[in-house]
């Protein structure tokens, strides 16, 4: 009896599975329909980004290719285009796309400045673009001038072994009109490695200039009244070609544009700044009563803004080269090199070679490599600010006066021709191959400077045979 039971419920069952299955199958088939449906849209989706992806890619190499191709060969570029100084060429590659490169060279004085180049790729209906701008290597031929100032506002010159000249880049009547006539005599001075010099004058005052625009070639001179506010810095940007300033009264920093400087706003409140560079459309200033902090505007801001670095330091000066920012200065007696690519961003330099554990003062980019200097004869070089290698100090070569060690607050160059000074040391340190190897003279006759400057024209034209590239977006 249980098995009829059984059997009996169990074809009840069996009959009505059928009904179930039926609408259990027209519901999985609806599923699978949805769920194919929608991995249909999702995989379509998916493809459709990634050709977009593709293409993308694809459009922004094209547009980097077409830049390097102009680029390698710039030389022919620059005699091709025409007075207007300005071309358009169009580059196609197979099957792949096209470029559209523009070429527009920046001239000041009919002296070739800088190449900026701007390139769209096109693929496929996407399109992307690279811009590049170029700058030349100055040549190291020609005639090495040094250019000194002292503290009461005395111009100097020397030639390349550090002996004194007369008028060979400004004449004597031109120097003591300088400082007779500048608002607090000249106190600093910067060259735009071209045809122009700037000096600057710390006075107050409203009867006289606080600037002086010196063209090296003409010997024309042109002065500037800006309100009885003297400038105690100068220094010149060759990101955009012009010089910066900084008010002695209010610490404004002043652009240099069109022979007239121009307000860049007042630094942050109790931020003194000393010493500034310019680079990656960022402006980045530092302070020695600031430990540890930086002020920087950029072009997309109105304001300066200050900055923890999360380095404690005192940092003495900051350069811009090979795109990346470098500060130097002392870590409680110790060398300290930070370096940042956008100005905002520090990190410690690499310090490869040990050595000594003297403060660093000053830096500066040759063009192929920083040079920093300070206490005892000290010297740092880096090839991109993150790496540094010391010179041995025992290596230098004394040509003239004793074999000691000098602190050096002073380093300028142009190209291979580096020179560090020592006020306190009336002595010199020079390097005409670039940093290779280095000479020591000292002379209780030489003039007590408060800054110097190398000017190396060459024959006034920089070289673009293998030029400097900043590549932006």
């Amino acid at each position: 009896m249980n098995g009829i039971l059984v059997i009996f419920f169990g074809g009840k069952l069996m009959n009505n599975d059928k009904g179930n299955i039926l609408i259990s199958l027209v519901v999985i088939i609806m599923v699978l329909s949805v769920l194919s449906i929608a991995a249909y849209g999702i995989s379509h989706a998916a493809n459709r980004e990634a050709k977009i992806t593709r293409d993308n890619s694809q459009a922004y190499y094209i547009a980097k290719s077409g830049a390097d191709l102009v680029i390698s060969d710039i030389d022919n570029i620059i005699n091709d285009i025409d007075e207007d100084n300005e071309k358009i060429y169009e580059i196609n590659f197979l099957n792949e796309g096209k470029a559209i490169v523009q070429v527009k060279l920046v001239k000041e004085d009919n002296v070739l400045m800088k190449i900026e180049i701007n390139s769209e790729g096109k693929a496929n209906g996407s399109k992307k673009k690279i811009s590049a701008r170029l700058t030349g290597n100055k040549s190291s031929e020609g005639n090495v001038t040094i250019l000194g100032v002292d503290e009461n506002g005395n111009l100097y010159e020397f030639d390349e072994d550090f002996e004194e000249v007369s008028g060979s880049i400004i004449s004597d009547e031109l120097k003591y009109e300088f400082k007779n006539k500048i608002n607090g005599s000249p106190s600093a001075l910067a060259w735009n490695g071209s045809n122009k010099l700037v000096l600057v004058g710390e006075g107050s005052g409203r009867n006289k200039p606080d600037t002086a625009i010196y063209n090296l070639d003409t010997r024309e001179v042109d002065y500037l009244y800006t309100g009885g506010n003297g400038k105690r810095y100068i220094t010149y940007s060759g990101d955009i070609n012009s010089f910066y300033a900084i008010n002695s009264s209010n610490d404004k920093v002043l652009l240099l544009s069109n022979n007239e400087w121009e307000n860049l706003h007042k630094i942050t409140a109790g931020f003194k700044i000393q010493r500034l560079a310019q680079g990656n459309r960022t402006i980045v200033g530092i302070s020695q009563q600031k430990k540890g902090k930086i002020a920087y505007i950029s072009e997309n801001i109105n304001e300066w803004s200050e900055k923890n670095t999360n380095i404690y330091g005192t940092y003495n000066d900051i350069t811009y080269g090979n795109k990346r920012f470098v500060i130097i200065g002392s870590d409680g007696g110790h060398p300290l090199i930070i370096y940042s690519d956008d100005g905002v961003s520090w990190k410690n330099g690499e310090i490869k070679t040990l050595g000594t554990g003297f403060e660093l003062y000053s830096i500066t980019w040759t063009g192929e490599k920083f040079v920093a200097v300070g206490e005892a004869n000290t010297i740092y070089s880096s090839p991109n600010g993150k790496e540094w290698y010391r010179y041995p100090r025992e290596d230098i070569t004394h040509i003239v006066g004793h074999e000691y060690y000098y602190d050096l607050k002073n380093i300028s160059s142009s190209g291979n021709y580096i020179i560090a000074y020592s006020k306190a040391g009336n002595s010199v340190l020079i390097s005409d191959d670039g940093g290779a190897n280095w000479k020591q003279k000292n002379d209780n006759t030489y003039p007590k400077l408060e800054e110097i400057i190398v000017i190396n024209k060459g024959d006034g034209q920089p070289n673009f045979y293998n030029p400097n590239i900043q590549w932006s977006k």
